[in-house]
């Protein structure tokens, strides 16, 4: 069984539940929940957009809770005309320390880490999956996830100032 939790705790499995921290550094003990909006990059938002191309960097941990040596395959499907392109760097965690390196801020980018992209697309014959054959029972390693935004979302709504009356005082 894998289980995956933040990093950015202050101490080896400590909690850390914001996904803005989990930027490497000691792995938390707090697993990164499925179907939950945000869990890893927050919306794209006007602001974003701005300032095109934008890489945010989060680091995650993957935790090998089973009892026999498992294979992990990484892959994922861009959907249809996407903005942003995901990249993907595996590195080893400290089995000791239960840590790994850690990054400013999520615009910096991890030294020690390779990324690149695991997209599938069997339309066109693409395979990019990043393979792990072997994960220990009991084992961690970490995985560096490079979000980038490459270009503005084509239906942004963007909402006016609003318009206040003029009110202006008067004696009673």
């Amino acid at each position: 069984m894998i289980e995956i939790y933040y990093t950015g705790a202050n101490t080896q499995l400590g909690v850390q539940q914001d996904s803005n921290l989990s930027l490497g550094g000691y792995v938390s003990n707090t697993p990164l929940q499925n179907d939950i909006i945000g869990n890893m990059f927050s919306d794209i938002s006007y602001q974003d957009t701005l300032k095109i191309p934008v890489k945010e960097t989060k680091a995650i941990a993957i935790y090998n809770a089973g009892t026999t040596k498992i294979r992990w395959k990484i892959g994922y499907k861009y959907p249809e005309n996407s903005i942003f392109k995901i990249e993907i760097a595996v590195v080893t965690i400290d089995q000791s320390t239960k840590s790994m390196e850690k990054i400013v801020d999520s615009r910096a980018t991890p030294f020690y880490a390779t990324f690149q992209e695991a997209n599938i697309d069997t339309t066109q014959n693409i395979d990019n999956s990043i393979v792990i054959d072997s994960i220990d029972p009991a084992e961690y390693f970490g995985i560096w996830i490079r979000r980038t935004i490459l270009s503005s979302p084509t239906n942004i709504v963007v909402c006016p100032a609003p318009i206040y009356p003029s009110i202006t005082p008067q004696q009673i």
